[in-house]
C-alpha cells in the first residue's frame, strides 16, 4: 500500500512563497562555518499527511558529503490554524537494508501551532549532533494523531543533491514499520534541507550586484543552491541562474520603458547528451502575473544555450516557475524572484 495523499484544503498547491526559500542562506548570517550539506529543493503539489489519523511519519535518508555538527534542517511544511498537538523531527541512523533505524541521535519538537498555516519552508534546529562524511541518516518527521499537518512530494533526482537516497512511509492502516515511498510506480522523495557547520569559513554573504533603482543586493545570498545572481553593470536588467547536474536555465529580465510588461530571456543550458525536452511556465499564485509556457526541444549539445524570449503582464515581487520534464508524470516547481517592478502606464 502507498502512503495515502490526505488533501487538506488549508494548503493551496501553490502557496509556497520565495522569500521562504531564500531563507536557505538567510539563517546562515553569523554562522561562518555552516554549509549546506544535502538537499531536494523542488516539489510537487501532492500533499503528504503527517500524524493525523493515519499517525503517518515520513524519512528521508542521505549520504552526507560534509565532516563537522549538525546545525539545522529545513522542511516544507504546515499545519492548519490553531492545529493541537506537536510535530517531532529527528536525526537517525540508517540500518543495512537503507531504512530508518531506533536510533535517534538528535530531536526537536514543536507545537503544531507554531508552524504556517500554508505549507512553507520552515527553519528547525537540532542538537549539535557529529556528522561524518560518508555515512548514512534519516531525517524523520511525525506528528501526534491530534495534529493536522503535512508537507508535500520532494521532484525526482534532477532536482535534488547526489548524496540524496530513498524515503520512507509508516502509515495506518498498515502495520508498524517502514515502507519506501513510491508514485505511480517510481521511487518518490521528500524536500529537505540539511545545514552542516564545519568549523571553516563559508563564502561570502551575498552576491555584489544593485537593482536597477540603485538598491545594493542584501537579500539575495551566493549560496542558494536553487538560484545564483550574475553581476549586472549596466544595472538595467536582473540575471538569475538554476542548476542541477543535467542543465542550467538562465532568465534575465529587462523592463521594457514606460510599458507596462517586462521582456525576459529564458536560455536553457544542457549538462548532458539526452537532455529531454522542458516545458517552463511561470506565474504568480496570488495574482495575474504570469508566462505563457515556453518549450525547449531535446537535441541540443551539451554546454550551448538554446534560447527563448517572453514578455510578461502585470507585477510581482515572486514568482513561481513550473518545469515539466519530458517522461515525468508531474512537473515540479522551484522559485524565482522578479526584483525589478513592471513600470506603471505613463500618461
Amino acid at each position: 500500500m502507498h502512503a495515502r495523499e490526505h488533501l487538506i484544503p488549508v494548503f493551496p498547491g501553490r502557496g509556497l512563497r520565495w522569500l521562504a526559500l531564500l531563507a536557505i542562506a538567510w539563517a546562515l548570517n553569523g554562522q561562518a562555518g555552516v554549509v549546506l550539506d544535502q538537499y531536494n529543493f523542488a516539489w510537487h503539489e501532492h500533499p503528504l499527511a503527517l500524524g493525523g489519523d493515519s499517525e503517518q511519519m515520513l524519512a528521508q535518508t542521505y549520504e552526507s558529503r560534509r565532516n563537522g555538527t549538525l546545525d539545522h534542517v529545513q522542511l516544507v511544511i504546515g499545519c492548519s490554524a490553531d492545529s493541537p498537538g506537536a510535530v517531532t523531527v529527528e536525526l537517525r541512523t540508517v540500518l543495512a537494508d537503507g531504512s530508518p533505524s531506533h536510533v535517534v541521535l538528535g530531536a526537536t519538537t514543536r507545537a503544531a501551532a507554531t508552524f504556517p498555516s500554508v505549507v512553507a519552508i520552515e527553519d528547525i534546529s537540532l542538537p549539535a549532533v557529529p556528522i561524518v562524511s560518508g555515512t548514512e541518516y534519516a531525517l524523520v518527521m511525525w506528528a501526534s494523531a491530534d495534529a493536522s499537518c503535512a508537507t508535500r512530494r520532494g521532484a525526482g533526482p534532477m532536482f535534488h543533491s547526489p548524496g540524496v537516497r530513498s524515503a520512507f512511509f509508516d502509515a495506518r492502516p498498515n502495520p508498524p514499520g517502514w515502507v519506501p515511498l513510491t508514485h505511480l510506480g517510481t521511487e518518490a522523495y521528500l524536500p529537505f534541507f540539511v545545514h552542516v557547520d564545519t568549523g571553516r569559513p563559508a563564502s561570502p554573504r551575498y552576491c555584489d550586484f544593485r537593482t536597477a533603482d540603485g538598491i545594493p543586493n542584501d537579500w539575495l545570498p551566493n549560496d542558494v543552491p536553487l538560484c545564483g545572481c550574475a553581476r549586472d553593470p549596466g544595472l538595467v536588467s536582473h540575471r538569475c541562474w538554476f542548476a542541477t547536474p543535467d542543465f542550467m536555465l538562465w532568465r534575465t529580465l529587462v523592463p521594457v520603458p514606460n510599458q507596462p510588461r517586462m521582456r525576459a530571456e529564458w536560455s536553457l543550458v544542457p549538462m548532458t547528451n539526452r537532455l529531454p525536452g522542458i516545458t517552463i511556465k511561470e506565474y504568480d499564485p496570488n495574482g495575474p502575473f504570469s508566462s505563457q509556457a515556453i518549450r525547449f526541444k531535446p537535441g541540443a549539445s551539451p554546454g550551448r544555450p538554446s534560447r527563448q524570449n517572453v514578455r510578461y503582464v502585470g507585477s510581482a515581487a515572486q514568482s513561481e516557475v513550473m518545469i515539466l520534464v519530458d517522461g515525468e508524470p508531474d512537473p515540479a516547481t522551484i522559485i524565482f524572484e522578479t526584483l525589478l517592478e513592471i513600470p506603471e502606464q505613463q500618461d
